[in-house]
């Protein structure tokens, strides 16, 4: 029997009936379809987030009174998933590392699936590009994705806490290549760390050698008053040359223009 956790960070709270309402569905339909998993939910209530996710890493890591899981699966409560899921993400066995597909659920809707671009010396952290122009049906290989919707397996966990020191999720300095706003100068002058937790995290999976998937055909939404999702990042593609690029400082704008 292959063993999974299904992590929901509950810092949040109780997670909205269109989590738990999709997320019993997608169970469904993967038991329906395979009958060697045992599958155990982990709702973890530390707070605040990026602890909550340390805290399951370690779960994952060490397990649960002898009971270890073979892969981990990271679903956040602020998401709704399609019937197929969990069955998709489990699908390919010779991958480490999968996410569906998500988008930012506020303007710009931009794709949570990330490419580095820079390295800031100042604060040491990398600076991100999302995948705008991204395959819509076949598979492809990032830098980081968001935890909204991933699969990890346990062996990756494992690598990264003998290699690195924790915390392994923890919110970094804003950079100041990121946006060309006077509002960053203010976090860095107080040491306001506010970039998310998550990308402290995936620059030790990919350095370590781990190819980091996103399967295109697992359309997740992501929720914030009305869901958001693939239409909505479709609609953008096709009238962001009317914004005036206030998401992104100017040399990335040109990349991303170019891109698109």
């Amino acid at each position: 029997m292959k063993k999974v956790i299904v992590f929901w960070p509950m810092a949040g709270g109780d997670k909205p009936d269109q989590f738990m309402i999709s997320y019993q569905m997608t169970k469904n339909h993967l038991l329906s379809m395979r009958n060697d998993i045992e599958i155990r939910e982990y709702p973890c209530t530390v707070f605040p987030v990026h602890s909550n996710r340390n805290a399951c890493l370690g779960h994952a890591v060490e397990g649960f009174g002898g009971w270890k899981p073979d892969t981990t699966i990271w679903l956040d409560g602020d998401m709704s998933f399609p019937e197929s899921c969990l069955f998709d993400l489990l699908a390919d066995k010779d991958r480490k590392v999968v996410s569906g597909m998500y988008y930012l659920k506020r303007e710009p809707y931009s794709p949570m699936a990330f490419k580095r671009w820079k390295f800031d010396e100042k604060v040491g952290v990398w600076v991100y590009l999302p995948y705008w122009r991204h395959p819509l049906e076949k598979d492809f290989k990032v830098h980081a994705v968001g935890m909204g919707c991933v699969r990890i397996d346990r062996d990756v966990l494992e690598r990264v806490v003998d290699q690195y020191e924790p915390p392994y999720f923890k919110y970094q300095s804003n950079s100041e290549l990121e946006l060309e706003d006077p509002r960053i100068d203010f976090l860095l002058k107080y040491g306001v760390e506010f970039n998310t937790e998550e990308m402290h995290f995936w620059p030790m999976v990919f350095d370590l050698g781990y190819d980091i998937w996103v399967n295109p055909n697992i359309r997740c939404e992501h929720w914030r008053w009305s869901s958001v999702g693939f239409d909505e990042y479709q609609q953008k593609l096709m009238d962001i040359f009317e914004y005036d690029f206030k998401y992104y400082s100017e040399e990335q704008w040109n990349i991303i223009k170019k891109e698109i």
